[in-house]
């Protein structure tokens, strides 16, 4: 697929930009791959069939979902240790 710009930047991104992104928000090198091939998968667009204006928001929100997930497990193990 070819890049094309925005005022944000490429877009696609480069796999090691998304990354860089995931890991510096203290999420695995995995979810920035799952992220990744998700949205090569759909060819940049959102879930509605928007092409993406900036690949960022997207990312967030995928973290913001990891995180939550994340807490959510850990209370479950936590209750079971109890």
């Amino acid at each position: 697929m070819d890049s094309y710009f925005h005022f944000s930047g490429p877009i696609p991104p480069q796999f090691q930009e998304v990354r860089n992104y995931f890991t510096a928000k203290g999420i695995s090198a995995r979810e920035a791959e799952d992220f990744f091939l998700l949205h090569e998968k759909r060819h940049w667009r959102s879930s509605t069939g928007n092409p993406l204006k900036s690949w960022k928001p997207a990312a967030y929100k995928w973290i913001a979902g990891t995180k939550r997930k994340l807490i959510t497990d850990r209370s479950c193990v936590i209750a079971l240790r109890s």
